[in-house]
């Protein structure tokens, strides 16, 4: 499993974020590498914007990229940029949408992940973020 992060986030998130991919590497290194792991795709008629009352909205449109129609079995990781992380899982592909409250108005760096997972530790993504500022 190998996933960089680069976006201007504070401090605390950033290392949130580096312990929790160091804890997953560390958790996936026990696994083989993922044999035929496909890659949907996130649409640009994706839309993540700020919504009145401190919060945020994602609507992601995936693609099936070099998945199969038939293949089964994908996760969205949705990151508000806040710390908190949330993850659907799916048999088939399906759109995304969720929405964010936050605790202070600010800007946020949003990431969304649309990933095929066939097993535990072995998944292939794509992603998608913007910059919102909410009040």
């Amino acid at each position: 499993l190998s996933l960089s992060l680069s976006l201007a986030l504070p401090s605390q998130v950033m290392f949130r974020a580096v312990v929790f991919l160091a804890a997953l590497a560390l958790a996936c290194a026990q696994y083989p590498p993922c044999p035929g792991a496909c890659t949907p795709t996130i649409d640009s008629r994706t839309v993540i914007e700020p919504v009145p009352g401190l919060k945020a909205t994602a609507e992601l449109l995936p693609g099936y990229g070099s998945c199969s129609t038939l293949y089964r079995g994908y996760q969205i990781y949705m990151h508000w940029g806040d710390g908190v992380v949330d993850t659907t899982t799916y048999q088939a592909m399906l759109p995304f949408q969720g929405t964010h409250t936050y605790f202070t108005g600010g800007t946020y760096n949003i990431t969304a992940y649309y990933c095929s997972f066939p097993q535990v530790c072995c998944n292939s993504c794509s992603s998608i973020w913007k910059e919102v500022t909410v009040s």
